[in-house]
């Protein structure tokens, strides 16, 4: 069962989705945001998602995942050197995070810089994974 604190998050994340105006400001955090930023992904809705990982970034310049997952959705959009910017800044924040490497990766080789991609997979391969299924937290991205 869920506790309140995790039930407050899911009531605020679906009144984010819906639209409604969240009143209290203890919970419209980046992290609302983040979220329903993600729920706005797996919706397919990638200008919306956009702008709710903007506003969380706005709050939260070094959260480190809406850069990825920002990143995720430039690429959706087709805005690939914005999403190579995203992934960048993910990566200046986190080093480690195997999945952003990835993510380059791929915006490289669409990119038509296969070396820079090698480097960014190599880079991949060196790094533990971060969970244990990549589809878990970040949809799939193929150009």
């Amino acid at each position: 069962m869920a506790d309140s604190t995790t039930m407050t998050i899911a009531v605020t994340t679906t009144s984010l989705l819906e639209g409604k105006k969240v009143l209290s400001d203890a919970v419209n955090t980046s992290c609302l945001w983040y979220e329903r930023g993600k729920l706005l992904v797996r919706r397919g809705d990638y200008s919306a998602a956009l702008l709710s990982f903007d506003i969380s970034l706005k709050r939260q310049p070094n959260f480190f995942q809406a850069w990825v997952f920002r990143g995720v959705v430039m690429a959706h959009l087709r805005q690939y050197e914005a999403a190579l910017t995203s992934f960048n800044r993910a990566l200046a924040l986190q080093p480690e995070h195997r999945e952003a490497w990835i993510f380059r990766g791929a915006i490289l080789t669409y990119l038509d810089r296969p070396a820079e991609a090698v480097s960014s997979y190599s880079t991949a391969l060196k790094l533990q994974r971060q969970s244990t299924d990549i589809c878990a937290d970040y949809p799939l991205w193929v150009p």
